[in-house]
């Protein structure tokens, strides 16, 4: 999977003199501060892309090689492996676990959250989801209604984001399929094909979830055709109101042993 490179750092000659060495550090961290609150929110996410896409060209044929890993696994090694990437920590991004908003009562935490002291208030979520040929597993990447105890829930990992309960306020996040069996480029038709016809009605009647433009999903990163773009009308669920939109990226991996 080919992957862009991030920005590269810019190498000195150090001074030898304390006094100006000091001076020095100073003033390439209020560069380093000045760049980095110039970045937009898209600059930010293409950075996070390019992580995505290494973890996966380091540990794809590691993960293929191990038949019965489950998702659970999978997330971990992978939240491991960006932790413990130099590039990753010298670039200053942390993972970590996605809270709730505050408005609903649904219990839960998304799969992976990264993060940017420099990227003030905001963040990028992605929900990660076990694909095969399965409907159900295509149903629980998009949106399923599971019946527990004699009442119906619903859930599904792009519904996670439709209802502000992932990504609260913000207008972007996304989800990694991990594909363990089938033909990924067929999967990724069907999942297209099924959020085109997406409409979700609340129980107050409130129609939402369909796709506001088509075209996106012929959209790519860095013409990457295992990625595609989807965005989305969207409510918050416990207020009941139609909020702003969602663009949700998609990126699937081939972990087909």
């Amino acid at each position: 999977m080919k992957i862009k490179k991030v920005k590269e750092y810019t190498f000195f000659n150090l001074p030898q003199n304390e006094d100006h060495y000091n001076e020095f550090i100073q003033n390439f961290r209020h560069l380093y501060i000045k760049n980095c609150m110039s970045l937009t929110d898209n600059d930010w996410c293409n950075q996070i892309y390019y992580f995505v896409f290494k973890f996966y060209n380091d540990n794809a044929q590691i993960i293929k090689d191990i038949e019965n890993l489950d998702e659970k696994a999978i997330k971990g090694l992978m939240k491991n492996w960006l932790m413990n990437d130099e590039e990753f920590s010298d670039k200053g991004f942390i993972i970590n676990r996605e809270p709730l908003s505050e408005n609903t009562s649904i219990i839960g935490y998304d799969d992976i959250k990264f993060q940017h002291s420099f990227w003030r208030n905001k963040y990028f979520v992605f929900e990660c989801k076990i694909l095969n040929n399965s409907t159900s597993s295509i149903n629980n990447y998009i949106y399923t209604k599971i019946q527990r105890n004699g009442t119906v829930d619903e859930d599904g990992g792009v519904y996670r984001f439709l209802i502000n309960k992932y990504a609260a306020n913000l207008y972007y996040g996304g989800l990694i399929g991990f594909i363990k069996s089938g033909d990924i480029f067929s999967i990724m038709e069907r999942i297209k094909e099924q959020i085109k016809d997406l409409v979700i009605t609340s129980d107050s009647g409130l129609n939402f979830g369909q796709i506001i433009d088509s075209n996106l999903l012929d959209c790519k990163i860095e013409n990457n055709n295992r990625t595609f773009y989807s965005n989305h009308c969207r409510i918050d669920k416990s207020l009941n109101v139609i909020i702003e939109p969602i663009k949700l990226t998609h990126i699937f991996f081939d972990f087909v042993y």
